[in-house]
């Protein structure tokens, strides 16, 4: 007899080599792409925290003491095309905190804003951006 197919015990160890593959490659490939989206909001901060020292240092050369910059009122960033929510606050016209949120991420820090890591960037959708504005008012 000549068989040309593949028998049924070949056909599930196939199957099993499969199932074990895509068991070890899903999870994988899920943390490359999250890591992807975390890394894209890191340089998104990165933003932030350079347009801030901009604005910082522009408003020094107009005698305009910078206190705060907050995404919800007229000291924000002028951030083409970026939905973020951030705050930075000012002590003696340098940087004392960070906090900004992409609607998914967020991180906060109060120190080494230009060397900001991954493992700083926290996930919480339902998170509430706060900032303490010194001296507002």
């Amino acid at each position: 007899m000549d068989n040309k197919g593949f028998t049924l015990i070949e056909l599930i160890a196939v199957i099993l080599v499969l199932i074990i593959l895509i068991t070890y490659a899903v999870p994988r490939i899920s943390k490359i792409f999250k890591n992807s989206k975390k890394n894209t909001f890191l340089n998104n901060v990165s933003m932030v925290y350079s347009k801030s020292q901009e604005k910082r240092t522009e408003n020094r050369l107009f005698n305009k003491p910078t206190n705060y910059i907050y995404s919800e009122d007229s000291t924000s960033l002028n951030l083409i095309g970026m939905k973020l929510y951030y705050c930075i606050l000012f002590e003696d016209e340098k940087i004392t905190y960070l906090n900004v949120f992409d609607g998914k991420y967020y991180i906060e820090a109060t120190e080494n804003f230009d060397k900001l890591k991954i493992s700083q960037v926290k996930e919480n959708e339902s998170y509430k951006l706060e900032c303490k504005i010194p001296n507002k008012g």
